[in-house]
């Protein structure tokens, strides 16, 4: 009978990307609501030994390559932080092991012995609430900041070397490795610089790019570039730099919106941020009601000032 409860780790050069700490800081915890044992599956043997300082035990995949690895036998519930590898991963797992899928929850919780998620639906218009029967896997994939990261429990878990199953039925024709991205996440950024359709053009979104350089240099820390939606509806930015309750959820010290007029769902988007810095054209602009500090003026003239005088200083 499945008894466990896995974390799929994704992780960056060995290190674990902050959205799989923060599943794995919540696991054991959940795990134990439901009767069952927290465990992680990684890739990277590095990421594996982080991991086992969570859970119990961690299933290091030695040869995991282009072919996912069907769901272990033992597995009653999967989950896994929201990203690219997620929304493409999860689904096939729980189709190939005859489960149910959930992707992209903001929340998770267990009630009188259920698991019971919530994720934003149509476009962000409207909330859903799932409740999940435990007559078949469960794999689930929630948003970066959903659960807080802590520090290792303590625990010891076992580390066990397999080699990944390659599914029936499918043939790698050819494969090609793309280049590194070596920007920073939005959900793992300290600072977060954000535009919207104030830029006027996509072209325009390259001061934002310019900010986030020498922001990252001033401070050495990580430094994002995110959008609106109207943006990536917009075709200006990937979807993967979107922010708001139909994009991704962030927690950064420093969060600048720049041209972003502050509707609701984005603003849902961005209230774990510390400390909001909004500059927009428009006095009148919903932002200005949610920020720490506002700037009224053209994003174009006062972003490269501030990039300037941050050069300067």
């Amino acid at each position: 009978m499945p008894d466990k409860l896995y974390v799929i780790v994704e992780s960056n050069g060995g290190e674990i990307r902050s959205v799989s700490r923060e599943v794995l800081s919540a696991a054991r915890g959940i795990a134990g609501e439901l009767g069952l044992t927290a465990a992680a599956v990684a890739t990277n043997a590095d990421a594996a030994s982080e991991a086992a300082k969570y859970v119990t035990h961690v299933v290091h995949l030695t040869n995991a390559g282009l072919i996912p690895t069907p769901l272990p036998e033992d597995a009653a519930v999967v989950l896994a932080g929201s990203s690219p590898l997620a929304r493409d991963l999860l689904p096939y797992l729980a189709a190939a092991s005859a489960g149910c899928y959930l992707g992209d929850c903001t929340a998770l919780r267990v009630e009188a012995g259920v698991l019971v998620a919530e994720r934003p639906m149509l476009g962000g218009k409207a909330a859903g609430t799932f409740a999940f029967e435990p007559d078949r896997p469960i794999v689930v994939s929630v948003r970066a900041h959903v659960f807080a990261a802590s520090d290792p429990p303590g625990v010891s878990g076992e580390i066990i070397e397999q080699a990944a199953v390659e599914s029936k039925g499918i043939e790698v024709l050819s494969s090609d490795r793309a280049a590194e991205d070596r920007r920073v996440d939005v959900t793992e950024g300290d600072i977060v610089v954000a535009g919207g359709r104030g830029l006027k053009s996509a072209d325009n979104f390259a001061v934002l790019e310019e900010l986030a350089g020498t922001l990252a240099n001033a401070t050495g820390g990580a430094v994002a570039v995110g959008a609106s939606r109207a943006v990536v509806d917009a075709k200006w930015r990937p979807y993967e730099e979107q922010v708001g309750k139909s994009g991704k959820s962030v927690a950064p010290k420093l969060y600048f919106a720049v041209g972003i007029s502050g509707q609701i769902h984005h603003i849902l988007g961005i209230d774990r941020a510390q400390v909001v810095v909004a500059i927009n054209s428009d006095p009148d602009a919903p932002i200005f009601k949610y920020a720490d500090y506002g700037i009224v003026g053209d994003a174009l003239q006062v972003i490269p000032a501030l990039t300037e005088a941050i050069k300067s200083a």
